[in-house]
């Protein structure tokens, strides 16, 4: 990508914070954001496809419900790229072979960077980094894979962030983190292996609901208090209490000085992003 595309894409990603009142260190629900801006978004029973652009008289985003939470989250933020910057409709996958992201279309590109400068621009993830009184060099793998739970994203999404958009990490620390695989941070914060994913959740929590869904598991700190029907406890763990998503609806996580509201989905759900959250019809009436 050449510099003044660069430039402008990064520009256009920080406005669009900016025209939706978005504090300038705070995370943001690319889902929501693209409703606010006019811009529908649909999950689909797609494999084949990581997310789909439709420029139309009614813009419309569509993600596969078959990626993992973070993954679906920078889609969407790189579909909405595609919105904002004003490109045609588009099937996107997002591509991980080096030779064939270098003879991709720069739009790509521009929706890639616009989905990173959006989700993750550097005052958000140097507050992030603050939060936790750590560096970005300092920062351990249980570090970054708490940040990349409060900013909505993939680990490995929030490193190749940092070390190549945001340039605050090194070569040899980088590859040092990417070594680390999830399955074991993973375990290192329930205390065994699981395939659920799994969201730290504490008081540097800001800016956004946590969205997770039916089976997930949450790691709090202890003592903290949760509202609602759709979170079960199930135990303490290494770094807190564990507690397990059972059901679509809302939830609330509070502890006297700090709270957050908890968001659940169905497993792999399809159908129009507004819906995600209501409650299950069909789970047994208390």
């Amino acid at each position: 990508m050449n510099e003044d595309l660069r430039r402008e894409t990064v520009r256009a990603a920080l406005a669009t914070r900016t025209r939706l009142g978005i504090e300038r260190t705070s995370p943001v629900c690319p889902f929501d954001a693209a409703e606010r801006l006019g811009v529908e978004v649909k999950f689909r029973n797609e494999t084949s496809m990581e997310g789909m652009y439709c420029r139309t008289t009614r813009p419309t985003i569509l993600v596969s419900a078959h990626r993992p939470a973070g993954r679906r989250a920078y889609t969407c933020g790189h579909e909405l790229g595609h919105h904002v910057l004003g490109h045609g409709t588009r099937i996107d996958e997002l591509v991980d072979n080096a030779s064939k992201r270098a003879t991709r279309d720069p739009a790509e590109d521009a929706a890639d960077l616009f989905s990173a400068m959006f989700l993750m621009p550097k005052p958000v993830v140097s507050r992030m980094f603050d939060g936790d009184a750590v560096t970005v060099e300092e920062a351990t793998s249980l570090h970054v894979y708490r940040i990349a739970a409060r900013l909505g994203v993939g680990y490995e999404t929030v490193l190749t962030h940092l070390r190549w958009s945001l340039r605050l990490l090194a070569e040899d620390r980088y590859r040092e983190l990417a070594r680390r695989h999830v399955k074991d941070i993973k375990a290192d914060l329930v205390g065994y292996d699981t395939s659920a994913a799994v969201w730290p959740v504490d008081g540097a929590w800001y800016g956004r609901p946590v969205d997770v869904e039916v089976g997930d598991i949450l790691v709090v700190p202890p003592g903290v208090a949760h509202e609602g029907r759709v979170l079960e406890p199930a135990g303490t763990g290494p770094h807190g209490a564990l507690l397990v998503a059972t059901r679509p609806g809302l939830a609330r996580l509070a502890d006297g000085s700090w709270s957050t509201f908890v968001r659940v989905q169905r497993l792999r759900f399809v159908g129009r992003a507004i819906f995600r959250h209501l409650e299950d019809p069909d789970a047994d009436a208390e």
